[in-house]
């Protein structure tokens, strides 16, 4: 039987850049390489995957007609047994949050504290121009330990200690 990875994203290039990324697999047949351009065609494909055995989906967190954080639960439940990969540009604990394997990025908390003190200032009589840029200093490592396992992959004691959450 064909071993099928699906591959959500509408961007052109990304198609090109798997097919070169994986071509020694791709031209010994370990599998084949299919691509939706939009949740709704990912759903579609995945319902209709007969003949073939899906083993994996590749996710793009932006596809036209829903967010992949709307289609990764539609996904999952139609195909519970195929394990799902977001991939993104962006580090969001949101992404681990629905089951992603795990985040590194900017504290969304500690950014709106941010921008609570930038608004403070302005309302005072600040002027904006006046202030200085302020970058984050505080990330947030989360890990998903659900997907983890359901992916088989062990996740170092050193990491885990160093995360500031773990979904269990």
């Amino acid at each position: 039987m064909t071993l099928l990875v699906l591959v959500v994203d509408d961007e052109p290039d990304v198609g090109l850049l798997f097919r070169q990324q994986f071509r020694h697999d791709l031209r010994a047949g370990h599998f084949t390489m299919e691509f939706a351009q939009s949740g709704e065609m990912a759903l579609e494909r995945i319902a209709d995957a007969t003949g073939v055995s899906l083993i994996l989906i590749l996710l793009d967190i932006n596809v036209p007609g829903m967010s992949g954080l709307e289609l990764l639960p539609k996904a999952k439940a139609a195909r519970p047994d195929v394990p799902i990969v977001m991939i993104t540009a962006y580090a969001l604990r949101e992404f681990v949050d629905a089951g992603g394997l795990m985040s590194y990025g900017t504290s969304i908390t500690d950014a709106n504290r941010q921008l609570g003190v930038y608004a403070g200032q302005v309302l005072q009589g600040k002027k904006p121009a006046d202030l200085p840029v302020v970058q984050s200093t505080k990330f947030e490592l989360v890990i998903n330990l659900k997907t983890a396992k359901a992916l088989g992959l062990t996740i170092p004691q050193s990491l885990l200690a160093t995360a500031d959450e773990v979904i269990e």
